[in-house]
């Protein structure tokens, strides 16, 4: 996260909607190694969203617009994060 600004701003917006709910940070939680944490579904999947959302923004800041990532139910959501960015 540390080395892209575009990533990072999209995965913290992501935190912040989320934290509220979660009652911890997703962000921080990318910041930590990978853990047995990740393993449990209700730490994997909010941390996979903000990804997905973090790499979006990414992709639409080269100019590309995925809309759906393969291999995830949850994958149809992150592209919807960005409507016209």
């Amino acid at each position: 996260m540390a080395s892209d600004a575009v990533f990072r701003a999209a995965v913290e917006e992501a935190d912040a909607a989320l934290a509220p709910h979660l009652g911890w940070s997703v962000a921080k939680e990318l910041e930590r190694p990978a853990a047995a944490r990740w393993a449990r579904t209700e730490i994997a999947q909010p941390v996979l969203f903000a990804v997905q959302v973090g790499l979006t923004a990414l992709l639409a800041a080269q100019g590309l617009r995925p809309v759906r990532w393969p291999g995830t139910a949850w994958g149809r959501w992150p592209p919807r994060t960005r409507p016209g960015r």
